[in-house]
């Protein structure tokens, strides 16, 4: 088997403004002789890209990561993790923490050429943040830089950001079965989401696939209970963690 001299890798989440269910990091990595596969497949931002194309895409990766070695990462906040992080006013720090999680489980010993979707303001800032939560990073043959629109620029991340997407999408159609309720897209836009809060938000709290923490969840409590909405603690909290 050939040795892997370079490894380029994209990172990049799914699902940090949705009021229901995770956010999710992934972190796909392939050698820097395959890049050029990326375009045969219109590889894009998994914004712009319908369920169907996304669903191809994914199918087409778990046949590279056969053939080719290609692999991915993912890393799994919960809505009491995210709470959490929006209490303490540092939702960009967590997502650092998370992107540093992947990178991690990633744990390759060639060289590896890293680049992250930016949620900071200042890419370097996310860049630095990121390294100061891997744990031996010095130790590391890793490049790191963060960009803003990376998952439009790169398609190495486009790539990451449908994987984390798809992965996502598993975990609310997941939730829909244990709920026994629609509950859409878990946007706050998503009307089925909307009429969803009805059965998710009462009293004692939210249920946990809720964001507590969300103006959206503050609003209608607000607008149907007289007593403060519940704050959540740490106690018992902990990554999900993936690698295939």
């Amino acid at each position: 088997m050939n040795v892997i001299s370079v490894w380029i890798c994209g990172i990049d989440e799914a699902g940090r403004g949705p009021v229901l269910g995770p956010l999710v990091v992934a972190l796909c990595g392939i050698p820097n002789t395959d890049i050029s596969l990326l375009g045969e497949q219109s590889i894009d931002d998994s914004k712009v890209l319908s369920k169907h194309k996304r669903e191809k895409i994914v199918a087409w990766f778990e046949e590279k990561k056969t053939t080719h070695r290609w692999k991915c990462c993912i890393v799994v906040c919960e809505p009491e993790e995210i709470d959490i992080a929006v209490y303490e006013n540092n939702l960009n720090l967590l997502e650092a923490q998370t992107f540093s999680k992947v990178i991690q489980l990633f744990d390759c010993h060639e060289h590896a050429e890293i680049i992250a979707d930016a949620c900071d303001t200042i890419p370097e800032r996310f860049t630095n943040r990121i390294i100061s939560h891997c744990k031996d990073w010095s130790n590391r043959n890793y490049a790191l830089k963060s960009e803003h629109k990376a998952d439009s620029n790169h398609q190495i991340v486009a790539l990451a950001s449908i994987l984390a997407k798809h992965h996502r999408d598993l975990a609310i159609e997941q939730l829909k079965q244990q709920l026994g309720i629609e509950i859409g897209s878990g946007y706050p836009s998503d009307p089925n989401t909307q009429n969803s809060l009805s059965h998710l938000i009462g009293l004692p709290q939210p249920h946990d696939c809720v964001r507590w923490s969300w103006k959206t969840v503050q609003n209608f409590w607000d607008a149907h209970f007289d007593v403060p909405l519940p704050i959540r603690s740490s106690y018992g909290l902990s990554h999900q963690t993936t690698l295939f």
